[in-house]
């Protein structure tokens, strides 16, 4: 206890001032870090702070995060039977720029992989 004084003023400090650990350290710079910016965990693309996603504890860029909520899918009944439907009113089947492409490649080549068309085509595997 105290012997009858009082404190007035700023009372004295109790505890030491110790200096980070090196560990303490390089974790709080790798934090600055990363609120700069980040990296796509799935395709790699620098993502600027606050423009991130959080999927399964992994951090995407928005194009993978709007790939993994809706992926394409091989056989999507509704683009089956809208084209059904086209066909059948006489509605041409032509198609955009980038599906004519797709099909000359296919058809130039006998068939490929959706990997080398999107390598071709310059885009995403999920765009193709």
């Amino acid at each position: 206890m105290l012997s009858g004084k009082r404190w007035r003023g700023e009372r004295p400090r109790t505890t030491p001032s110790f200096s980070s650990p090196p560990e303490i350290r390089l974790l709080n710079q790798s934090i600055v870090d990363m609120e700069q910016t980040m990296e796509c965990h799935k395709c790699g693309t620098p993502i600027p702070a606050g423009e991130e996603r959080s999927y399964h504890d992994t951090i995407l860029c928005e194009d993978c995060y709007m790939d993994v909520l809706s992926p394409a899918r091989a056989c999507d009944p509704w683009a089956v039977r809208s084209a059904g439907l086209s066909a059948r009113s006489g509605d041409s089947l032509e198609g955009s720029a980038v599906q004519q492409r797709i099909l000359s490649l296919i058809q130039k080549n006998n068939g490929m992989s959706i990997a080398d068309l999107a390598e071709r085509l310059a885009v995403k595997t999920g765009d193709v």
